[in-house]
């Protein structure tokens, strides 16, 4: 006499076949799921990232355009311009300070052409040699805009 493959009673032979098929049947559901949630989720990352990045260089370029528009009212700063021409270094450093707070900046700095820190808004400054003869050119000496130009 041949046993079937599950037992010879009725409980063996229904529930340890439905619970394999069961288990089965679970994990085929589940690689399922996994396969077709997958490329939602990698969807849903990708437009995540290229928000973030956009939003990203979206912000860093407000934010210098901010940075130029402060610096060109800096650069034609009547008062910074007449300190700077008459080479008095300190009234430089107080109107930089000054001007350091008008455009919610924590500290500015003047520098030569010649790469040379000429006065900050924290009251440092250099000495400059006495100019015998002041022309408006010299004033249009300081350039500011190229480290704002590299984005």
């Amino acid at each position: 006499m041949a046993f079937p493959n599950f037992g010879r009673k009725l409980h063996s032979q229904i529930v340890w076949p439905l619970v394999t098929a069961a288990i089965i049947a679970g994990i085929m559901v589940t690689v399922m799921a996994v396969y077709s949630v997958s490329s939602v989720t990698d969807r849903w990352v990708d437009q995540v990232a290229e928000y973030r990045i956009e939003d990203t260089r979206h912000g860093f370029t407000t934010h210098v355009k901010h940075m130029e528009y402060s610096l060109d009212l800096l650069v034609t700063d009547a008062e910074l311009r007449a300190a700077v021409g008459a080479g008095d270094m300190e009234l430089t450093a107080e109107t930089l300070s000054l001007l350091a707070l008008s455009v919610h900046c924590d500290y500015l700095e003047l520098w030569s052409a010649e790469g040379r820190m000429l006065a900050s808004s924290k009251g440092e400054f250099v000495e400059l040699p006495i100019r015998t003869q002041t022309s408006s050119a010299d004033l249009h000496t300081i350039n500011t805009k190229p480290a704002f130009r590299a984005i």
